[in-house]
């Protein structure tokens, strides 16, 4: 408990600075205004996903941490590079439906058109649990069943928190944050592919102006 609590001061932390040193937050909320989303809509849906988002990952780690055996070797390298690839290729396909077939619920998300720190929790709850159930499962599935490996887990738990708190930061600009710069086609969170989507419906529903 110590350390969720600990990792969610340091989460927030983070946004707080993110919020004193950056225009970003503040533009972003202003585009969630014209685009329909007011402010305290956009603040309340911030804080509910900021408390539940962590449960899940907590609930696992109570569970399966006491039952890891740390060791740092190949195997644990090789199980990493599958699980981030099965997990990539798990968001890829959710966020491309998101983007293709799900707009309205995604809109949200891409009113942050200067992401930074904050639009990690900018979400409908629903759209974060669509996103995010693959990669997740996936995670729990090889790392715990296949490769029998509850420190596999932890790591690859780290890793995932680890990138998205950063894949928004207006200073690191992963290749998601390019994404929702242009809102192209880059879909992927961890491998820099992807272009124009000719099949995509949220960019036309941003209104920036």
């Amino acid at each position: 408990l110590a350390g969720a609590v600990a990792g969610l001061l340091w989460f927030h932390a983070n946004h707080l600075v993110d919020a004193l040193t950056s225009s970003a937050l503040e533009h972003n909320l202003d585009v969630c205004e014209k685009n329909g989303f007011s402010r305290a809509k956009v603040w309340a849906l911030y804080w509910v996903n900021a408390l539940w988002w962590w449960m899940p990952n907590y609930v696992l780690i109570s569970l399966l941490g006491d039952r890891a055996s740390a060791h740092f070797d190949l195997r644990l390298v090789a199980q990493q590079v599958v699980v981030l690839v099965a997990a990539d290729v798990a968001f890829f396909a959710a966020h491309r439906l998101m983007h293709r077939r799900m707009p309205s619920l995604h809109r949200l998300h891409h009113c942050c058109v200067r992401p930074s720190q904050s639009s990690n929790l900018i979400f409908d709850p629903l759209d974060l649990v669509i996103e995010f159930t693959g990669p997740n499962v996936i995670a729990v599935v090889l790392n715990v069943f296949v490769f029998e490996d509850e420190f596999s887990f932890l790591l690859s738990t780290a890793i995932f928190t680890a990138w998205y708190g950063l894949d928004h930061d207006q200073y690191v600009r992963t290749s998601h944050y390019w994404h929702h710069r242009h809102i192209s086609g880059r879909y992927a969170v961890y491998a820099p592919i992807g272009g124009h989507d000719p099949h995509d419906h949220v960019r036309a529903l941003i209104k920036q102006r």
